[in-house]
């Protein structure tokens, strides 16, 4: 994980007590801080919920239930970057910031990142003049030559070199707040306290919607079973509990708003969203022994052991959760990295590069890493850009859980029951795509590598318990 160089200022005199509303410290070199808060409008979050469901029995003692299940979120709770720096219009015509910055950051992909400090021998490119730049940072006009304009000067200087790794907000603060080539317009974009102030804020809203169909089958001829299936989705603006932070959700990006000038750019499925789930749950009383189908008239030592046997199990597939992948740097937030974006078709497929289980289909891993700085086919995102949240899907989840039984009665208050237990049945392996176990990093010499499962490998248990 990155940290910011705001990250190393000293830490303010601690207070005996503290008096609210809390005012930070403004002492010399606690400027510009990383910290976090919570928003003192909260509001109190709701949900509606509504359902219907429609059943008919079916011959065979079937009974079938479909039912439509729907959820929406208001007023939930969003961890909202109150510091983050403004989206700067120029009084003189030359439009806003984000626009102006997405310009040159596109500049940079279709040259490859190319820029005077480069060691690839490439030629930088000459950087059309953008009126924004020219208004909003004067003080860079010629900074290299006599007849340099101040957008070329900002590309050769700060664009390019920060694009790939510490991103757009880097060369912002160096341009702005640290006023590395003078500022005779003052700070423009962040106020001196903080460099970022993430806060809870009741700014969320969410969708669920579900169609759910289960089919039943009572106990009749010793079968007792249950098929269900769900086609469900799930959007949210963010997927982090109450209890965590920023950085909870995962190792890159976090579970905080990317842009707080338009929080709905985060807006996708959610973390949790299973597009497809197929259940199937059974009892089965084996047709074999005494008064059964098949050794009906057998004795009591041979009833003993091989009637009254009971076959029962659990099944479980699910489609793959969503998951994101991120920039090295901080384009738009100066805390947190924002989402890669799609520019041509990437494939997901499991499989094993020199013994790594690997998300992505053939050599895209090694594609992308090479594309980032072209734009394809993913790209980073322009400031102002959240980028694309849970674009890609995962492994999914596919597990079979059975077991064997069997009791005898060996008095009338006493009873000895055994039972044979398997988990993962077919040994099935499932790999984990959470942020904690799967690389999402663009430009990470390990992306798109697994690191973890979701399944585990097949157990087996065996008991004998007497019941008196």
């Amino acid at each position: 994980m990155w940290f910011r160089r705001s990250l190393d200022v000293p830490i303010p005199n601690s207070q005996s007590t503290i008096t609210y509303p809390f005012t930070p410290s403004t002492q010399a070199g606690c400027d510009f801080a990383i910290t976090w808060g919570i928003d003192n409008r909260l509001k109190t979050p709701y949900a509606y919920a509504f359902d219907a469901s429609f059943q008919r029995e079916l011959p065979g003692g079937f009974l079938f239930e479909e039912n439509y299940v729907g959820r929406l979120g208001r007023h939930l709770l969003e961890q909202l970057d109150l510091a983050e720096p403004v989206n700067l219009v120029d009084p003189n015509g030359g439009g806003d910031y984000f626009h102006a910055a997405a310009q040159l950051s596109k500049i940079s992909d279709e040259n490859g990142g190319c820029n005077p400090n480069s060691d690839n021998g490439c030629v930088p490119p000459s950087v059309p003049t953008i009126q924004y730049f020219e208004d909003v940072f004067p003080q860079m006009k010629g900074y290299d030559s006599p007849n340099e304009s101040a957008t070329q000067a900002i590309y050769n200087n700060e664009w390019a070199p920060y694009r790939y790794d510490y991103g757009e907000t880097t060369a912002l603060a160096d341009l702005d707040f640290y006023c590395y080539y003078g500022c005779p317009n003052g700070t423009q974009f962040w106020q001196s306290q903080f460099s970022s102030l993430y806060a809870w804020s009741s700014i969320g809203t969410s969708s669920y919607h579900a169609l759910q169909v289960t089919l039943r089958h009572p106990s009749s001829h010793g079968l007792t079973t249950d098929v269900s299936y769900t086609w469900s989705k799930s959007i949210d603006m963010g997927s982090g509990a109450e209890r965590s932070n920023e950085f909870s959700s995962d190792s890159f990006g976090g579970a905080g708003i990317q842009n707080s000038w338009n929080p709905k750019l985060n807006k996708a499925v959610s973390d949790f969203d299973t597009r497809h789930l197929i259940t199937i749950d059974w009892v089965y009383a084996l047709p074999v022994g005494r008064g059964k189908a098949a050794l009906g008239g057998a004795n009591r030592l041979v009833n003993a052991l091989v009637g009254d046997w009971q076959f029962s199990g659990l099944s479980r597939w699910a489609s793959g959760l969503p998951f994101s992948v991120y920039e090295p740097g901080w384009s738009t937030n100066w805390q947190l990295e924002g989402a890669g974006v799609l520019t041509a078709p990437v494939k997901i497929h499991r499989h094993i590069v020199n013994g790594i289980p690997q998300v992505f289909a053939g050599d895209s891993a090694t594609a992308i890493n090479f594309g980032v700085t072209t734009g394809s086919p993913i790209r980073l995102p322009y400031p102002g850009e959240a980028g694309q949240r849970n674009v890609f899907r995962g492994d999914g989840y596919f597990d079979i859980d059975s077991s064997l039984s069997k009791a005898w009665n060996l008095h009338e208050n006493m009873k000895l029951k055994f039972a044979g237990e398997v988990y993962n049945v077919g040994n099935n392996v499932r790999f984990d795509d959470s942020p904690t176990n799967l690389n999402a990093g663009l430009t990470s010499g390990t992306f798109g590598a697994y690191g973890g499962m979701l399944t585990t490998y097949r157990r087996m248990q065996f008991g004998l318990r007497l019941d008196f």
